[in-house]
């Protein structure tokens, strides 16, 4: 990717830029003990209003988040007890178990301000942005803190910032030297990773942003690193290479290959138990396998009957909502998946 530099004055720039990290670097060793995820139960919910439906986020309160989209509509919409609730126009991106929504809408012309905002039980609070820009927002804490990105136009060119929004104030979150940073998740202690230019303009490496510091975690499988997720543990998912590391208190892991040889690793979210959503991109053919990778286990998705599931989210007590279908001309129905586990060798 290559951005221009350029950021809104109006935005409170929080920029520390410490060299860059140099971690240790161990090989994953299961807990005794750990209790592993053993399989894994699909549950079909359906559709909206017979639209591709994609489950886009769930909480531990028994709701979940979604986007329906049509030809010519996209709709967010809440799944709680079997019901669907259409929220309206908008894309879906996260919920709390406040019942805090934080939406997206869509514009048509790039170069047109969006619209970001959460939903409460209070009603709506916008996310106000600079004139000129793209808000995308990529994940909701329980405190209502938003991490997310700003595309800003500069000249018919872009960059990108990473920002954290709470109650109405925009802070950018600074870069690691270079032009340009993404921010893809924030625990609930308002700590948020995401991914940043370096100096040299080339290099992509994953942060942690704490308090006014940009963390550079680096690139411990090659040249470019990228931090996905983050719990209240101060775990950290990274990308790095065909690989996925798992950052804590200075050390990293090599998660190694888990069951896939020649697949690249794609983590997509980290829970407090450890767990990590995974994608599995099979390099000949392009198709990503989905699953959870859980204390040197990883387990796949079942399917409806497509035999390519999509999953985005993973909650607290393992559980992961995506989508699917039942061939692959079908339209698109969310699902649920539920795991059963056991400890050593009994199921519980």
């Amino acid at each position: 990717m290559t951005f221009r530099p350029g950021i809104a004055p109006s935005l409170a720039l929080l920029l520390v830029v410490p060299g860059p990290y140099a971690p240790s670097l161990t090989k994953y060793v299961p807990p005794v003990g750990w209790s592993q995820v053993r399989s894994l139960a699909i549950r079909d919910l359906g559709t909206l209003d017979g639209r591709d439906t994609i489950g886009s986020a769930l909480n531990e309160v028994g709701q979940i988040l979604g986007t329906a989209r049509s030809a010519t509509t996209i709709d967010s919409f809440l799944w709680e007890s079997g019901m669907m609730v259409d929220l309206g126009p908008g894309i879906a991106i996260d919920l709390n178990n406040q019942g805090q929504i934080l939406l997206e809408t869509q514009v048509g012309n790039p170069d047109d301000t969006n619209a970001c905002f959460v939903r409460g039980p209070a009603g709506l609070a916008e996310i106000a942005i600079p004139r000129g820009s793209q808000c995308h927002p990529a994940d909701l804490n329980e405190a209502g803190q938003v991490a997310g990105t700003l595309w800003v136009g500069d000249g018919g060119l872009s960059t990108s910032r990473a920002f954290l929004w709470q109650a109405g104030l925009l802070t950018d979150l600074g870069t690691l030297g270079g032009d340009w940073s993404l921010a893809r998740a924030i625990n609930d202690y308002g700590q948020v990773v995401g991914s940043s230019a370096t100096p040299d303009g080339r290099t992509e490496h994953a942060f942690l942003w704490d308090a006014g510091t940009m963390i550079d975690l680096g690139a411990p499988g090659g040249s470019w690193g990228r931090a996905v997720a983050i719990n209240n543990r101060g775990q950290v998912a990274v990308q790095s290479g065909p690989r996925v590391y798992l950052w804590e208190g200075g050390a990293v892991t090599d998660l190694g290959t888990m069951g896939s040889d020649d697949a690249v690793l794609y983590p997509l979210d980290l829970n407090e138990r450890g767990q990590i959503l995974v994608a599995a991109r099979d390099p000949f053919t392009s198709i990503d396998r989905y699953g959870i990778w859980d204390a040197g286990r990883f387990t796949p998705f079942p399917t409806l009957g497509s035999g390519q599931p999509i999953a985005l989210r993973l909650n607290d007590l393992g559980e992961a909502i995506g989508t699917d279908r039942t061939d692959p001309d079908a339209p698109a129905h969310m699902v649920l998946w539920t795991p059963s586990r056991t400890r050593g060798p009994k199921q519980r």
